[in-house]
C-alpha cells in the first residue's frame, strides 16, 4: 500500500509540474503577442513628451505656456510608466495567491494594451460598468492574462471583412463575481470561438483561482463568462 501510495504521489507531483510547464508556456506566448502592442501605445505619449519638451524650451519666456507644456509631460510620462508596471507585472510569476480586485478598475487597467488589437481586427467593444463595485478574489497575473487571452482569442477567430460590436459587463451570480462576455449570435462565428483552443488557457488559468471558465449559447447572443470567488474589501472570501 505504500508502494502505491508513493507511486500516486509521485504521478500527482509529475502532473502539477508538466501544469505548472505548460501555463508558463502559454504565458510567455501570449506576452510576445502583446509586444506590438506595448510598443505602439508607448510610441504616443513618448511623441507627446518629446514635442512638449521641445516646444516648452521654445516658450521659456511664457511661464504659462511652458508650464502647461511641462504637466504633458509629467501626464505622458506616468502613463507611460503605468504601461511598463502592468507589462512587467504580467512577467511576474504565476504564485496562485489571491487578493482582492475590483473587476472594472480590472478593465481599465487592461484596456490600453488591448486597444490596438481590437481596432487591427475591426472591434468595438461596449463595457457596461455596475452601479456597485464587483470585487473578486483572484491572482495577479493570472486573472489580467486570462481576460487578455480571451479577447485577443475573440478577436482574431472573428472576421475582419465587416466591424463586429460585442460588450462586457461585470456582475454577480450565485455568490460569485462574473465578467461576461456577450458576442453578436452567428453560428460559425460562435462555432469558431467555442472550438478555439487559445480559450484553453483561459480556462487552466481561472482553475488555479477556484474559477470557472462558462460558454453559453442564448437567445440573442453568445456568452463567455470568467467566474471567481467574490470577495470583501480585506480580500476574504464573502460567503
Amino acid at each position: 500500500m505504500q508502494d502505491i501510495a508513493e507511486f500516486i504521489n509521485g504521478r500527482s507531483q509529475t502532473f502539477q509540474s508538466e501544469s505548472t510547464h505548460t501555463l508558463e508556456v502559454n504565458r510567455f506566448s501570449l506576452l510576445g503577442r502583446l509586444i506590438p502592442n506595448l510598443v505602439h501605445e508607448l510610441n504616443n505619449p513618448l511623441q507627446a513628451i518629446s514635442g512638449s519638451a521641445t516646444l516648452a524650451l521654445e516658450d521659456l519666456h511664457n511661464s504659462e505656456e511652458a508650464g502647461a507644456y511641462l504637466d504633458v509631460i509629467q501626464r505622458e510620462t506616468q502613463r507611460s510608466i503605468a504601461l511598463l508596471q502592468l507589462f512587467r507585472q504580467l512577467y511576474r510569476p504565476l504564485n496562485g495567491r489571491s487578493q482582492a480586485i475590483n473587476a472594472v478598475e480590472l478593465l481599465s487597467q487592461l484596456s490600453p494594451i488591448l486597444k490596438d488589437s481590437l481596432n487591427r481586427n475591426s472591434l468595438s467593444v461596449h463595457v457596461e460598468i455596475p452601479p456597485m463595485p464587483v470585487v473578486i478574489l483572484a491572482a495577479e497575473p493570472a486573472i489580467q492574462l486570462a481576460l487578455i487571452n480571451t479577447l485577443l482569442a475573440i478577436a482574431e477567430a472573428l472576421p475582419h471583412s465587416n466591424r463586429k460590436d460585442f460588450s462586457v459587463s461585470i456582475g454577480k451570480r450565485e455568490k460569485r463575481g462574473c465578467i461576461d462576455i456577450a458576442l453578436p449570435l452567428d453560428e460559425a462565428l460562435c462555432g469558431a470561438v467555442h472550438d478555439l483552443s487559445p480559450l484553453l488557457f483561459s480556462r487552466e488559468l481561472l482553475k488555479t483561482m477556484d474559477g470557472e471558465f462558462l460558454c453559453e449559447k442564448r437567445a440573442e447572443d453568445y456568452l463567455m463568462s470568467l467566474v471567481l470567488p467574490l470577495a470583501n474589501q480585506e480580500g476574504i472570501h464573502a460567503g
